[in-house]
């Protein structure tokens, strides 16, 4: 599902794509995560996907130093850092229990701010608008390299 939807929210492997330079990103994400960093634009950050980014940090799983993307998001006021609470709670009540929780967070919490997510991830793409190119076609649920 795509929409021309205003508001974004970055999911873990695009920003970890994005940190990385990976080639995998579509340039319509890198422009506008550059905008972001610029400050012309705001971008959701939700919690989840800065403890997701932690991890793959801590675990080597992608060429980051450790709090890379922690202090990027600090550094750009137009991340705006959302909390996991217990509206994104009783949202994620809405979305099927099949789906991996952290997936489930992150797409609750764009239903909540009628976001679209920056992500190629079929999963979440199935139940909330996303931002992506289309002749990309990911695997469900993957994980960033």
């Amino acid at each position: 599902m795509t929409s021309p939807s205003d508001i974004f929210l970055v999911d873990t492997h695009a920003l970890v794509w994005y940190l990385t330079e990976d080639r995998k990103l579509p340039p319509q994400v890198v422009r506008l995560l550059q905008a972001a960093e610029r400050g012309e634009r705001d971008v959701i950050v939700p919690t989840i996907v800065l403890a997701e980014g932690m991890t793959i940090e801590e675990k080597g799983r992608a060429s980051l130093s450790k709090g890379r993307i922690l202090d990027w998001v600090l550094m750009h006021r137009a991340l705006v850092v959302v909390e996991f609470d217990l509206p994104t709670v009783l949202e994620m009540n809405e979305l099927s229990a099949e789906m991996e929780l952290h997936d489930r967070i992150i797409a609750a919490t764009a239903r909540l701010f009628g976001a679209a997510v920056l992500t190629r991830d079929r999963v979440i793409a199935a139940v909330v608008d996303t931002l992506w190119d289309e002749a990309v076609d990911a695997p469900q649920g993957e994980q960033p390299s």
